[in-house]
């Protein structure tokens, strides 16, 4: 969820505003920081929700090593929808282009301005043929999805796995996963 306006937005953010030789040093910390630091950052402050009872107005009975205890799973999604909100208020506040020391002249402006053209619906088949054609990007998608998937999975059950196989409370599997 974190991830999304980062990859969509942040990337080609990066690439339009800053010089190539310089993009790594933006695109490190971006990329890899958040897609290790998110799912952390989720799995504590998952720990952290369960510890506090399902209706925050009531005192429950029962500790939350009980089995019977439901731990408040939906006050994740409230803090994350405020966290998200500041960061889009963060990244509506940035210029469309960023100022350029890189003077152009006038010339090369216009020329650039004719040689683009607008995408017609007809060049879609030619531009998806394209696509399937560079090896790269195949193999880099394929390389995507076969890594990804099976720690998806993992990421996904293995706490509710500590839960069941070694009786770990609910905040205690997400804190260890």
């Amino acid at each position: 969820m974190g991830q999304t306006p980062v990859y969509t937005l942040g990337i080609s953010y990066i690439d339009d505003n800053v010089a190539s030789r310089e993009s790594p040093i933006y695109f490190s910390p971006s990329r890899f920081g958040i897609r290790i630091l998110g799912p952390a950052l989720g799995f504590i402050m998952g720990s952290l929700c369960t510890r506090l009872f399902i209706d925050l107005s009531v005192n429950p009975k029962i500790s939350p090593t009980d089995p019977r205890w439901l731990g408040a799973w939906w006050l994740g999604l409230v803090l994350d929808a405020g966290f998200l909100l500041l960061a889009s208020i963060a990244m509506f506040s940035f210029p469309e282009k960023l100022k350029s020391h890189r003077s152009s002249t006038p010339a090369v402006r216009n020329r650039q301005d004719t040689t683009k053209k607008n995408p017609k619906l007809k060049d879609f088949p030619k531009t998806i043929k394209r696509l399937l054609k560079n090896d790269i990007l195949m193999f880099r998608s394929a390389s995507s999805v076969l890594h990804i998937l099976p720690i998806a999975g993992l990421y996904t059950f293995l706490p509710k796995f500590l839960e069941s196989q070694f009786r770990f409370p609910a905040h205690t599997a997400n804190m260890v996963t």
